[in-house]
């Protein structure tokens, strides 16, 4: 059942006094703030927000503490492949705890996660509703008084959170993700964030190219988080922009990875692969919510995805004839192959044939079986219940088989609310269609419009 509370909160209303966003005179960098963009325009994208008002402060009690301490000691780990000190997640507490705006929304997201570990409901308890409300209203106010390096990278941490906020509910709300995912296009371009991040500095050390850096690394994450709803068919609206200059986002993610290395070369190479997935996922996105069938971007997809598998072949070669003496492979590098497994899979079905028909390519059982070796060790070994993109792969997987034993396991295995619960009526539907389904017909149950 979705949560009624948050149904409520939907926004209603909206200012309609035009508020034009003041501009500085300062040389070219975050600090640019651009009149393209009015207020008024910004806030005709505003119901992920509550139109409520509350007078809530943040960490002034002990349940926002162990909220806090939860988001930083456990659930940023768990939303990571890293240790949690070190993962990105961890990283951004640090810098929303500072900013109001954030810190709120963090701990709207906290609160949620703290019930759903606990085994309480997956809705938004009362403390998490608060803090959602209050951040609200900060975040109105601030669209009026834009000015500084550190407001941007307070509001793109408020976008992340409210990303996280609205697809850990137990259905996706498509205006809400509609309009989250607007907002952030809006945003951007307003600011000119992309081409800021993407553009190279003279001194990598400034405190200047520290904020974008930083800025950088949160507008790869809200790709991927954009593109993720879009896979629903709503959302995707900054995605889509971003697909549209790959040369820049090339630069942005370059910077995000030089300012964040990792120790092995091995590694970043597994990062690099997984953040061409993502990009060609997304590309599936566009692809399949296409009119007419485009062989020239489908072709486009197959080549990405065979350069891929014959580049990083060594990637592939993860559980078969393993030795005691040779190390296991990463989490990191398990949810890379799991990922790409999907999207071969996704890819074939998002237009030819609905998921589970006959006869199967070999191509496409061997994916299914790729995918089912990589997530059963994964899911034996590591701890990937929040990690999106392998709970994604893991659903998937399940939504291809017919083989009674997978189904059931996936079942099982699968963490996120959301994607369990539109896996259960996948499974009912399969079972009275010939064990098929179309792509159509799994994205209907994703959103509240798909369950009313």
């Amino acid at each position: 059942m979705v949560n009624g509370i948050l149904v409520e909160q939907r926004l209603t209303s909206t200012p309609t006094t035009p508020h034009n966003l003041r501009n500085t005179e300062s040389a070219p960098g975050l600090q640019n703030v651009p009149t393209s963009v009015s207020y008024s325009l910004l806030t005709q994208h505003m119901m992920f927000l509550s139109n409520r008002t509350t007078n809530s402060s943040y960490l002034s009690n002990v349940a926002d503490t162990t909220a806090f301490v939860y988001f930083q000691r456990i659930f940023a780990g768990l939303k990571s492949t890293r240790h949690s000190p070190t993962s990105a997640h961890f990283i951004f507490s640090q810098y929303a705890k500072k900013l109001p705006i954030a810190m709120h929304f963090l701990l709207a997201v906290s609160h949620a996660e703290l019930c759903v570990e606990q085994r309480v409901s997956f809705q938004a308890p009362s403390e998490s509703l608060t803090h959602f409300e209050a951040g609200s209203e900060l975040l109105r106010v601030r669209l009026k008084t834009f000015s500084t390096a550190r407001d941007h990278l307070e509001t793109m941490l408020t976008y992340l959170y409210l990303f996280q906020f609205w697809l850990r509910r137990e259905r996706w709300f498509a205006k809400e993700l509609q309009d989250l995912s607007m907002s952030v296009l809006l945003y951007v371009k307003a600011f000119s964030l992309d081409e800021i991040c993407g553009a190279a500095d003279d001194d990598c050390t400034s405190q200047d190219a520290i904020e974008k850096a930083l800025v950088s690394r949160v507008l790869c994450y809200l790709f991927d988080r954009d593109g993720f709803a879009a896979f629903s068919g709503y959302a995707g609206f900054f995605a889509n922009v971003a697909m549209q200059n790959a040369e820049l986002w090339q630069k942005i993610w370059l910077r995000f990875q030089a300012a964040f290395p990792l120790a092995s070369r091995r590694e970043a190479a597994v990062i690099e692969v997984y953040y061409r997935l993502i990009w060609i996922h997304h590309e599936v996105n566009c692809y399949s919510l296409q009119r007419k069938d485009d062989s020239r971007a489908s072709t486009r997809i197959k080549n990405q995805l065979r350069e891929i598998r014959v580049r990083e072949s060594w990637m592939f070669g993860l559980m078969a004839h393993r030795h005691s003496d040779v190390p296991e492979p990463s989490t990191m590098r398990l949810v890379a192959v799991a990922f790409y497994h999907a999207i071969v899979i996704y890819h074939y079905r998002c237009r030819s044939s609905p998921f589970g028909a006959s006869p199967v390519p070999e191509d496409i059982q061997e994916a299914l079986k790729g995918l089912f070796t990589c997530t059963r060790f994964a899911v034996r070994t590591r701890s990937v219940q929040l990690l999106e993109r392998f709970q994604w792969s893991l659903f998937i997987a399940g939504v291809e088989t017919n083989d009674v034993a997978n189904t059931e396991w996936v079942r099982e295995s699968l963490a996120d609310a959301v994607l369990k619960d539109v896996f259960g009526v996948v499974r009912d539907v399969k079972r009275n269609s010939h064990g098929c389904i179309s792509l159509g017909t799994v994205r209907s149950l994703f959103t509240c419009n798909g369950c009313e």
